[in-house]
């Protein structure tokens, strides 16, 4: 089989195939690795799309028509795994193209390399895979945006600047893939990536693990860029300090909440208190920012008591905040810590890739 490390023009289709979500958004990851590849001197092409039959169609006859040496699936545990497997079904059956699949379901589940419709599986960076080096230095790379029609996504642009958290909490995939490592683009590197974006950005969303990991750095990106913008933060920073130091405020924050119940914040090893959410969203309501909380029902070893506690907290904070809350039901992110205690409290894991997108199409909702 052609691999992209061992030399050699290969022409290669990215294909990211969305499911359950209302608008396409900037397919960082596939934009990342196009640069690597290109860099390595192959042609490169996207396909990113709704997981529709028809858009699987257009993908079958791309390929056919363009006859490229391998078609590589950007793939997450959720919704998106099967449009993925169906298309990569369809190429195995009606295409010589290898399929290879990347993402974190790869990383994080084992087996898939063992799928009938799947040659490669990757674990990991991808940009690690094609040049066969750990990534040590992530201002070698940067979206290749010459590869998208940018109008197509807006003039809202989504940044990915680090990769990785500090942080510990037990529901994330992060802590496993990353061990608890971070790191960054260089704050020239980030302007220069968000300059460089083809038409005129009206606002950045920063879709890090964790933005904020460095503060110094995080401020000097915002006040550098000096656009409206939005991201994540704990609930325990220091907000009020944040937000003095930032020459515009963000339009919203995004901050996980999970549960009401201290007992299972703390089992969650989320590290906040409870009265620190109260703590933060009174700093935003004095400066006047909305917040976008998150909270998780349905987690494992929760009481009855404590999953209405935590839908009464999300009703009391949009009746008395600028808030808007998001609770849905616990995900099982395999690998995890909070999935090894749910298979201990009884949760039966999905067994094959297959099993795992019936899983996700019923949960991930």
């Amino acid at each position: 089989m052609a691999d992209p490390s061992e030399g050699g023009r290969l022409l290669i289709i990215l294909a990211q195939l969305e499911e359950g979500m209302d608008k396409l958004f900037l397919p960082l990851g596939l934009l990342y690795l196009g640069d690597t590849l290109r860099k390595a001197g192959h042609e490169v092409e996207i396909f990113h799309e709704h997981g529709t039959n028809e858009n699987i169609d257009e993908l079958i006859n791309r390929i056919k028509t363009c006859k490229p040496e391998w078609i590589g699936f950007s793939v997450s545990t959720g919704p998106q795994l099967s449009p993925a497997i169906e298309a990569s079904k369809r190429i195995k059956n009606e295409t010589d193209a290898q399929v290879v699949w990347g993402g974190m379901h790869t990383t994080m589940v084992d087996g898939v390399e063992n799928e009938p419709y799947v040659d490669i599986a990757v674990k990991g960076e991808g940009e690690a895979w094609v040049t066969g080096k750990t990534v040590t230095d992530m201002d070698a790379f940067q979206p290749d945006w010459s590869l998208i029609d940018a109008e197509r996504y807006g003039s809202t642009i989504h940044l990915v600047t680090s990769r990785g958290c500090t942080h510990r909490c037990g529901f994330c995939y992060s802590p496993i893939v990353w061990e608890r490592r971070w790191k960054a683009h260089s704050v020239n590197k980030v302007l220069e990536i968000a300059r460089e974006y083809p038409i005129e950005i009206e606002k950045v969303e920063f879709r890090d693990d964790y933005f904020f990991t460095d503060r110094k750095r995080g401020v000097k990106i915002l006040n550098e860029l000096n656009l409206p913008w939005d991201s994540t933060v704990r609930a325990d920073s220091a907000l009020r300090s944040l937000l003095l130091e930032c020459n515009i405020l963000p339009t919203r924050f995004a901050i996980g909440v999970e549960s009401a119940s201290q007992r299972l914040l703390d089992m969650m090893t989320k590290d906040i208190k409870v009265e620190d959410i109260f703590t933060a969203l009174d700093t935003l309501e004095e400066f006047g920012v909305d917040s976008y909380l998150t909270f998780i029902v349905n987690l494992p070893t929760e009481t009855p008591e404590e999953k209405e506690l935590t839908i009464e907290m999300a009703n009391k904070i949009e009746r008395e905040y600028r808030a808007t809350c998001s609770v849905k039901p616990y995900r099982c992110y395999p690998g995890t810590a909070l999935f090894k205690l749910a298979v201990r409290e009884g949760f039966q894991p999905p067994r094959t890739t297959e099993e795992w997108a019936e899983y996700a199409l019923k949960v991930w909702k």
